[in-house]
Formats: C-alpha cells, sequence, structure tokens
C-alpha cells in the first residue's frame, strides 16, 4: 500500500496515510517537539513501526559509507 502526505485536499481526502497504521504517539510527540509539522511527524513515526534493518560489526567497510 502506498501512503503520501500532503495538504491538497485530493490528497487529504483520498490518498494521505492510512488511519489503520499505528505508530507511537512519543516518536509524534518528539518529532513535533523538534518543530515539524503534525502531518509530516504523523507519517515518519509510522515510518518507525517497521521492522529494523539489522546492521552488523564489521559488515561494511568503511570506505563504502559516504556520510556526505
Amino acid at each position: 500500500m502506498n501512503h503520501y502526505i500532503s495538504n491538497h485536499q485530493y490528497a487529504k481526502d483520498k490518498l494521505n496515510d492510512a488511519e489503520a497504521i499505528r505508530f507511537d504517539p512519543e516518536y509524534k510527540k518528539t518529532l513535533m517537539d523538534s518543530g515539524i509539522d503534525e502531518r509530516l511527524s504523523e507519517h515518519v513515526a509510522k515510518l518507525f513501526t517497521r521492522d529494523p534493518v539489522p546492521a552488523y560489526e564489521g559488515e561494511f567497510m568503511e570506505d563504502q559509507i559516504d556520510d556526505d
């Protein structure tokens, strides 16, 4: 299922994040306290509820990571 965030009336009614997706309200609150608006905060909080991608020590070589 695709999820969108928008303030456009059409997207608000038909395309925005599904209400059925759960999220931790603490994530949303932390984002909102940092100055992120409510719609984007809720969207990002929903992303944090997905399964984590594990990364193990020694899995990546330093020259593979570009922090720029």
